[in-house]
């Protein structure tokens, strides 16, 4: 008989307990997210759940996120606490300000994807940048940061995305902002040597309303074939050098 009342009394506690548990699940209240991202410009709903009753919204920082009704608005980069109240307990969401997105441009195109260098002849190039919000609205103080994953082939300046051949070559240049990069492959070359111009061709042809100057039949120093050859335009000050005119060096 006492070990039935026994097994009913510790039956009884383990219902009690899993029912307090139970109550507590449903009472506490929090944010779905613990940390989020949200854009420059844009927003974001944070969601919640348990509790009961009104809840209220505040930022640590409204410089950085504002918040109305659980609607997150990013105002500028940086971190800040979103916090939110109902029934004497508060939760916290920690919210990250970033921006949409960064493109890589360079040679007077807004995006480019690969950049070619030639030690001696075309060794720097100014890489730019396009930083965009949430809005897809561009951001012109935007603080990019430029590295190189192979400083000895190709460095770059951090602040200011200028590249630099350093020996021949491969190397990726990443742009980078809150949020966001972009990346570029930088492939350097040594200038060529002309050692041959002895079965040298010279002829006019035209290229739209340009006359161009094309000198054939000459050997850079290590080939053997003769299908190097320069174009000379009326706006360049250096030519370009093309390999079969496939493989073009810009210059």
């Amino acid at each position: 008989m006492k070990k039935k009342l026994l097994f009913i009394f510790f039956a009884a506690l383990f219902i009690v307990a899993i029912f307090n548990i139970q109550v507590n699940a449903e009472d506490e209240f929090t944010i779905t997210d613990q940390s989020v991202d949200v854009k420059l410009n844009a927003t974001k709903y944070l969601q919640t759940s348990g509790g009961s009753g009104p809840i209220t919204w505040e930022s640590d920082d409204y410089t950085i996120a504002s918040v109305d009704n659980g609607t997150v608005t990013g105002n500028k980069i940086g971190k800040t606490n979103i916090k939110a109240t109902r029934g004497g307990k508060t939760a916290t969401c920690e919210v990250n300000v970033v921006y949409n997105g960064i493109t890589i441009g360079g040679n007077g195109y807004e995006t480019v994807s690969s950049v070619n260098l030639i030690i001696g002849e075309h060794s720097t190039e100014q890489l730019t940048s396009k930083v965009e919000d949430g809005d897809f609205e561009e951001v012109p103080d935007a603080v990019v940061t430029w590295t190189s994953d192979a400083p000895g082939t190709v460095s770059v300046n951090k602040t200011t995305g200028l590249i630099t051949a350093i020996k021949p070559g491969e190397a990726t240049i990443t742009a980078s902002v809150a949020g966001a990069t972009d990346t570029c492959k930088v492939t350097v070359y040594n200038g060529p040597e002309f050692t041959d111009f002895s079965q040298a061709q010279y002829e006019i042809m035209l290229e739209g309303t340009d006359e161009l100057l094309q000198i054939k039949g000459i050997r850079p120093q290590g080939y053997i074939d003769n299908s190097y050859y320069y174009i000379i335009t009326p706006n360049q000050t250096r030519p370009n050098v093309i390999i079969n005119s496939r493989r073009r060096y810009k210059l």
